[in-house]
Parts: structure tokens; sequence; C-alpha cells
């Protein structure tokens, strides 16, 4: 009875033995084969936004905008600085490309030379939504988002009027000859002098070629030759800082106003001091919220109009400090 006994057990533990491992068998077999897939579909929209530099506020600024409305939507977002290299920023496009991307935010380094980063966007079916100044030649792009220069050329010259209630004569400092921004900047000023030319006589005008060095040289020649208007509106705050200079160095500052256009620091910085009247900004909100929206619905197949002009924004004494931190320049 005692040997049956010992007999019994032993089977009983080789046959627990044998369940076991087939258990811890199966459960290693489990382990290594991977989840079933379900029927969802968790992919993530992955949008790639180039900027022509992340050094000054504005296009920080823009691209905290882009990031804040992107993670919003739900996007995958990668940022990429050419530091004011076009070629840069053609190499990192292709790169992009390369990895994989569902569509692209661009802001040009240079509008001129860009043509052959978006071509291969083109070639590879990928949307790519421009910003601030469209790209030359190209004729890939899926949408353009950008500042009404036409709205903020307006908006500059009103301000000049209205700050000569008496009437006086009025300068014009244009960008480069047959440039778009050009052409759209002067018919604001165009729109807002119509009927009022006897009381705002153009004083003197020419072409800055939107540099600061190019207007200073300009606006020296006016004075130099006995024109002195009441103000000087400029296509962009470049050329405003040239006009300033001109009109403080000569001991003419607060005979002449100076109006300029972008939201140039050292602009704004002049607007709060007194020796600036105005300039014009895109509103960055919008900007950012547009280009967005456009990257979700490309990538959804939707149809989007091609042009979308972002009103601008007229910076003044009354509302400077909503754009500068308080401590003045930095």
């Amino acid at each position: 009875m005692k040997k049956h006994n010992v007999h019994t057990i032993l089977i009983l533990w080789v046959a627990l033995l044998i369940a076991a491992t087939a258990f811890a068998a199966c459960a290693a077999k489990e382990k290594e084969t991977p989840p079933p897939v379900g029927d969802g579909d968790e992919s993530v929209d992955t949008v790639a936004l180039f900027m022509p530099q992340l050094q000054d506020a504005a296009m920080q600024n823009l691209q905290a905008a882009i990031g804040g409305y992107a993670t919003s939507a739900g996007i995958e977002l990668s940022v990429f600085d050419a530091e004011g290299k076009s070629k840069k920023q053609v190499s990192q496009i292709k790169s992009v490309l390369a990895d994989g991307v569902d569509a692209i935010l661009l802001c040009p380094a240079s509008p001129e030379e860009l043509g052959d980063g978006v071509d291969a966007a083109g070639e590879a079916g990928i949307p790519v939504v421009v910003l601030r100044e469209n790209i030359v030649g190209a004729e890939d792009t899926a949408a353009f988002v950008g500042p009404d220069f036409t709205d903020g050329g307006n908006r500059t010259m009103a301000r000049a009027m209205s700050d000569l209630p008496d009437g006086g004569g009025i300068a014009e400092v244009f960008g480069a000859k047959g440039h778009p921004a050009t052409d759209a900047i002067s018919a604001g000023y165009a729109e807002a002098l119509k009927g009022a030319t006897d009381r705002y006589p153009i004083a003197a005008e020419g072409t800055g070629d939107w540099s600061a060095e190019k207007t200073l040289e300009l606006v020296n020649e006016w004075f130099a030759a006995g024109k002195e208007p009441a103000a000087i509106v400029c296509n962009n705050d470049g050329m405003a800082t040239g006009a300033l200079e001109a009109v403080l160095s000569t001991g003419r500052a607060g005979r002449i106003n100076i109006y300029g256009l972008g939201g140039q620091r050292n602009i704004l910085d002049a607007i709060r001091a007194g020796t600036a009247k105005a300039t014009a900004i895109i509103d960055v909100d919008a900007e950012a919220k547009t280009a967005v929206e456009l990257a979700v619905k490309l990538i959804a197949g939707e149809d989007v109009k091609r042009n979308h002009l972002i009103p601008m924004t007229l910076i003044t004494a009354e509302n400077v400090d909503s754009y500068l931190p308080q401590g003045g320049s930095s």
C-alpha cells in the first residue's frame, strides 16, 4: 500500500510538471505574438513648417501661433529653421519629402529661390501652403496665406493724412520697382489719396529698394534739394528706418512724420518714443489659423481657395504697448 501511494504521487507529480511546462510554453508564445491591429485608424497627420529664420520675435510669434493651432487640430508639427539661407531651405524640403510628410507650410527665405523645393513637393504630390511672400515661378503651391498689402498701404496713408488735419505734402518711398508687394502697397496709397491730393500733394517720391541705407541717401537728397515734406510714407519698416535716421540726424525731429509697414522692432520702439508715427502688421493669429486649417483640408483631399489675404493692423502710439514688452527696446 505504501509502495502504491508513492507510485501514484510520482505519476501525479510528473503530470503536473508536464502541464506546467506546456502552460509556460503557451504563455510565452502568446507574449511573443503581437496584438492584432484594430479596425480604427490611429494615424496622425504630419505637417512640416519651414521658417526663413527664427532669430527675431516676428518669426518666433508666427511659429508659436502655428504650433498652437496644429496642436489643437491633432497635427504632428515639425519645424525647420533655414537661418536665412534659401539653399538650406530647399535642402530641408527635399529631405523631409524623402522621409515622408502629409503637408508643408512654407514661409520662404527667398521667394525667388525656392522653386526647386516647391516643384519637388508637387512631384511628390504633397500640398504646399505658402506664407507671407508667394513663391516666384512655382506653379505647384496649393494655397497662399499672406498680408493684404493694399489694405496695409491704405491704412498707413490714411493715418498719415489724419495726422495732418490741415493738409501737407507727403513723400512716398517705394520698394523694388515691379515687385508685387510694392505695387500692392502703392495701390493702397492711391486709394487713400484719391480725391485728396489738393490737400495732400505728393511732395517727393523715390525708390528705396527695401533698404534703410538707400532710403537714408534718398531722403538726404530731398533735403539737399530743398524738399521737406510733412510726412514720409514708406513701403516697409526697413526704409522707414532710413527715413527716420535722415530726419533725426538733420534736426528735423517733430517736423516730419514717419510711417512704415511690417512691424519691425525698432520702428515699434520709435512709435513708442514718439519719433515715428505708425506702421502696419499682419494679424499673426489669423494667419496661423488660416494656414493650419488649409493644411488640414488639403490633407483630407478637399479643394481650397488659392489666395487668402489677411487684413493688416495699424500700430500707433495708442496701441503699440500691446505689441511691445513694457521694458522698451531689447
